[in-house]
């Protein structure tokens, strides 16, 4: 599969290798529905800080990056729980699964729930995020770190 933006090659590999391991933050945005979840923020000492978020244990060096991960690789859970915690946004019903959103900063973030799981819109809610499903793009130019 090649993936293409504005004429220009993004990346070239087979689909599960685009999905698991995109080149930039254009194939992450691209591959996946829902898309991966693109938060902005900065790496302090091995820590990704943003409104709301804070994740430990991450390699990449000080300043500004972009968080990315997947919202089925994250966990739903009460607000006191979770590394990410916000009011519910939005939710969809998806048949095996609830797609939960919550805003971070200006991004909008999603993460998968049970069919069975309930909340109101403004309710608080946590995700679980954890380090190793995570990847990290360069603040600027968005290119995997």
């Amino acid at each position: 599969v090649v993936v293409m933006n504005k004429g220009e090659i993004q990346q070239i590999g087979s689909p599960t290798d685009i999905y698991d391991h995109p080149a930039n933050t254009f194939v992450a945005g691209f591959i996946g529905s829902p898309a991966m979840n693109l938060i902005a923020g900065d790496m302090v000492a091995g820590t990704f800080k943003a409104p709301n978020l804070e994740i430990s244990g991450l390699s990449a060096p000080n300043g500004a990056v972009t968080l990315g991960f997947r919202a089925e690789d994250s966990e739903v859970v009460p607000a006191s729980e979770g590394n990410l915690s916000a009011p519910v946004y939005s939710m969809e019903l998806l048949g095996d699964a609830t797609q939960i959103s919550v805003r971070v900063g200006e991004a909008v973030v999603s993460g998968k729930a049970g069919k069975d799981f309930r909340a109101t819109i403004g309710d608080p809610i946590g995700f679980r995020i954890r380090p190793e499903i995570c990847h990290l793009f360069d603040g600027e130019a968005g290119a995997r770190l």
